[in-house]
């Protein structure tokens, strides 16, 4: 593929387990008959599809995962053990990255260094040495390079960042994240990968990589401080060496302070509320399977405003509908050859706070952001939060 645009591109995926499997199918809505499908859920209304893409390649490591591929990839599909056939093949654009947390480097650079775009499964690594080298990958590759964050894209969390940043909010003060669900489901046929500390980064990194994100987003200004703590109650003792709950507080530049709640113990149920507080009012933000809702509060009168996502037949889609703009925003960047809202800058944040959440822990004391960055090859290297 040249630099230019074009209007179909050929994806090549390498991770066949469970999200990549998802990932799969989302990519595959594009096509006549899954349009139809979604069209007919819409009630008659235009399936929201703007992409244009076909899966001509893909490779999982693990066997059992290269046969369960089979059923979500269309006819003819080649079906690979070695990712690389996959970076190499003539006919692929775009590789997606879906592979275990721990390996996302190491594809991702060798597609970047290949000449293709890349779109990677969150988060965009477990370390600040493998984040770096994707930074550095992709500047000097000059290819498309996109996170899947899609929680930055869905219904609830935009339409919170649009409030602050449309001065409605007034000057944002706080911000809040409580997550309480079940824990991480079990990965028998990839070794229970994601509870392992190494090959996931723990939950700071695999679970709240798209919290930190969002908090990022709305906060437009760098995080500099974080204080977190964690406690394992034992829920994943029969499956790996993660912790299961923290409490974790945030710092950023222009004042603006956030909290964080996690657990990995509930057995049922799903509970992730977002929120964010400023001087002229305050929204409540939380994921339903509609695609979400979001309560704006006035600080001046006893004025409330519901917004309810119009998702109606999209939301099984995947993460409340999330997955749709998320491809729809990707795939309109690798037309127009520019970076997406989640790329490898913005990803790189996510870690750098994730990692000092977890130094925070380990060490028991607040850690400066400013230390992490100073280890990297990039210290003052950044997305633009005013953007």
């Amino acid at each position: 593929m040249t630099g230019s645009a074009q209007d179909r591109f050929r994806v090549g995926i390498i991770g066949m387990g469970r999200r990549g499997r998802l990932l799969a199918k989302c990519i595959r809505l594009c096509e006549p008959e899954h349009k139809q499908q979604l069209h007919r859920q819409l009630r008659g209304l235009p399936a929201p599809i703007h992409w244009e893409a076909e899966i001509v390649a893909a490779a999982d490591q693990v066997e059992q995962c290269r046969d369960e591929a089979r059923a979500v990839l269309p006819d003819g599909c080649a079906v690979h053990e070695d990712p690389m056939r996959v970076i190499d093949d003539p006919d692929v654009d775009l590789v997606v990255v879906a592979t275990a947390s721990i390996a996302h480097a190491q594809w991702t650079v060798a597609a970047l260094e290949a000449g293709k775009d890349v779109f990677c499964e969150k988060p965009m690594t477990t370390t600040l040495e493998d984040a770096d080298r994707i930074v550095d990958a992709v500047q000097r590759s000059g290819r498309v390079f996109g996170l899947s964050m899609q929680n930055r894209y869905s219904f609830w969390a935009s339409t919170v960042g649009d409030l602050v940043r449309s001065g409605e909010m007034g000057e944002l003060a706080m911000m809040w994240c409580h997550e309480f669900r079940c824990p991480f489901w079990e990965r028998p046929e990839t070794n229970d990968w994601i509870s392992d500390m190494e090959a996931s980064g723990g939950p700071f990194l695999e679970k709240n990589s798209h919290h930190w994100d969002i908090f990022n987003g709305w906060a437009q200004s760098p995080a500099v401080r974080v204080f977190a703590r964690t406690r394992d109650t034992g829920s994943h003792a029969d499956k790996g060496d993660i912790w299961d709950c923290a409490v974790s507080t945030v710092e950023y530049a222009n004042g603006v302070m956030a909290t964080h709640n996690l657990s990995l113990m509930t057995r049922f149920g799903h509970n992730l509320e977002m929120g964010a507080i400023g001087t002229g009012g305050w929204a409540v933000a939380e994921r339903e399977g509609d695609g979400g809702t979001v309560t704006f509060h006035d600080n001046l009168s006893p004025n409330q405003r519901v917004l309810r996502a119009n998702l109606s037949g999209v939301g099984a889609v995947g993460h409340a509908g999330a997955e749709i703009p998320m491809l729809n925003h990707l795939f309109g960047c690798l037309q127009r050859r520019e970076q997406p809202q989640t790329s490898a800058l913005w990803g790189r944040e996510s870690i750098l706070v994730g990692l000092a959440a977890q130094r925070s822990a380990d060490e028991d004391r607040a850690v400066e952001l400013r230390e992490l960055r100073d280890e990297s090859r990039f210290p003052e290297l950044m997305p633009d939060y005013a953007d």
